[in-house]
C-alpha cells in the first residue's frame, strides 16, 4: 500500500495544483506530467476530480516539477530548508551514520546570530 495524505491535504494539494497549472502559460497536463515523470492521466484525473487522494510520490514529483514546496501545496507548511550541498553530502551516509554525525555535531556549542 502506498502512503497517502489526509483528505484535507489532498483537497488542498489538488486545488493548488489546478491553480498553478491554470496560472501558467507554460504548463499543460501533458507537459507537467512529462516534466514530473508521472502518467498524464494522473494529472488530468486530479484536475477533473476523478482522483481524490494522489500518492505522495506523485505529489512530490508534481511539486518538484512546479518548483513548489510539497508541504505548502498540501497546506501543512514548508519543510525545513537544508542547503543542497549539505543534503547531497549527507546522502552518501546511511541513516545510522547520519545519526552518529548528528550526535557529534550536537557537541559543538551553538552561537546565536
Amino acid at each position: 500500500m502506498f502512503p497517502t495524505m489526509k483528505e484535507t491535504e489532498s483537497e488542498t494539494f489538488i486545488r493548488n495544483l489546478i491553480a498553478a497549472v491554470d496560472a501558467s502559460d507554460y504548463w499543460t497536463d501533458a507537459g507537467l506530467s512529462k516534466a514530473a515523470g508521472v502518467n498524464r492521466r494522473a494529472v488530468t484525473d486530479m484536475r477533473e476530480g476523478r482522483v481524490k487522494s494522489p500518492k505522495l510520490s506523485t505529489v512530490f514529483k508534481l511539486a518538484k516539477a512546479l518548483n513548489r514546496d510539497p508541504g505548502e501545496m498540501m497546506g501543512i507548511g514548508p519543510r525545513e530548508r537544508v542547503r543542497a550541498d549539505l543534503a547531497e553530502f549527507l546522502s552518501q551516509y546511511s541513516e545510522d551514520e547520519q545519526e552518529k554525525l548528528l550526535s557529534a555535531l550536537n557537541l559543538f556549542p551553538r552561537h546565536s546570530a
